[in-house]
């Protein structure tokens, strides 16, 4: 392991899925990584998740836009459903993608987990509604099998 590193963190979002008009090439997939390819950063860090879905096809948490396919209420949110399903109609894995790109272009991945958003739990779980959060054991073994999951899978 490196003694330093030049850390990029990349929301998924804003600057990303939210703008690219679907379906999805196969360079604006890599867009995150290679806005920030031969520079000094060497590790790239995306955020997988938010309080409403995950960025990538996970087998533990609900997919971003996964309960609201035909019923988006604002334009974004529907561009990172079409974006995200243009890849994996072509057999692309989101997150895949972009760890594949970050290593091809020199960079170490590292994925970030919202650990306050249990995005397929009972959101009265969340702290944010006043629920219990991590002293939940059902919210601990989730978030437990969604690190595994990102681990072992990814």
């Amino acid at each position: 392991m490196r003694q330093r590193r030049t850390i990029y963190f990349n929301d998924a979002r804003h600057y990303y899925l939210f703008v690219f008009e679907p379906p999805m090439r196969l360079q604006d997939a890599w867009a995150p990584v290679d806005e920030v390819a031969d520079t000094a950063v060497d590790t790239f860090v995306y955020g997988v998740s938010r309080d409403d879905g995950w960025f990538y096809p996970s087998k533990v948490g609900l997919r971003f836009g996964e309960d609201q396919v035909g019923k988006f209420d604002m334009a974004a949110y529907w561009r990172v459903w079409e974006n995200m399903q243009s890849l994996i109609d072509r057999d692309l894995d989101p997150l895949q993608v972009l760890i594949d790109r970050a290593h091809e272009r020199g960079m170490d991945f590292i994925p970030s987990l919202r650990m306050g958003a249990y995005a397929g739990l009972d959101k009265a779980l969340q702290t944010v509604n006043g629920g219990p959060g991590m002293a939940n054991a059902s919210v601990r073994e989730f978030m437990h099998r969604a690190v595994a999951e990102l681990a072992t899978d990814y």
